[in-house]
């Protein structure tokens, strides 16, 4: 009897020694910070500009191309093309068949985010700079074949919709730019899209 009783001690005073560990007193490892991810972006866009052109007061209408690729930090390196059409400020009416004149525009900016807020796990808005320059080559009737220069800087806002599992983006954003030339200053509206993975 005593055997037995001794055979039972020995083989509860384990189990009383190893006390179950409550859920709180677990050591959970805080997870990882996840890195924002950078994406190149191709992009699209329609504006309207007043510029000037030999002193005169000109109507562009454009429609643009753009690739949007990280470099340095919070830098992206932007290239942009755009196809104008361009005429005196009363041919807007007409519409594109008021610009008698057309052409091709390249651009290069360095883009910059100021702020960025996210208002939902999948929903973000944003407020960028950018700052670069351009030459066009324009067919225009009255003055033949010319090709301007400008620099340029400007304001971006928007909004950017994440794909849930944050391989791509969507931005919406209007954009205002100071176009600074020869000829004086112009002022360029525009609202575009763009595709990033």
């Amino acid at each position: 009897m005593r055997l037995a009783a001794l055979v039972v001690l020995a083989l509860a005073a384990p189990a009383a020694a190893e006390r179950p560990v409550a859920p709180a007193e677990l050591a959970v490892e805080p997870p990882l910070p996840r890195p924002a991810p950078s994406y190149t972006r191709l992009g699209t866009r329609v504006s309207y500009a007043s510029v000037p052109l030999d002193q005169v007061q000109m109507s562009s209408y454009a429609l643009g191309l753009s690739l949007d690729r990280p470099v340095l930090g919070g830098l992206r390196l932007v290239g942009e093309y755009d196809y104008v059409w361009l005429g005196p400020l009363d041919g807007i009416e007409q519409g594109v068949a008021g610009l008698p004149a057309s052409g091709h525009r390249l651009q290069a900016a360095v883009r910059h985010t100021l702020g960025r807020a996210a208002l939902s796990p999948l929903f973000q808005i944003f407020l960028d700079v950018d700052a670069g320059a351009g030459a066009s080559i324009i067919d225009d009737p009255m003055r033949g074949v010319i090709a301007p220069v400008h620099a340029f800087a400007g304001v971006h806002a928007g909004m950017t919709l994440v794909q849930a599992d944050r391989q791509a983006i969507w931005d919406y954003d209007l954009l205002l730019r100071i176009h600074a030339s020869a000829d004086g200053i112009g002022a360029f509206l525009g609202v575009g899209m763009s595709w990033g993975e």
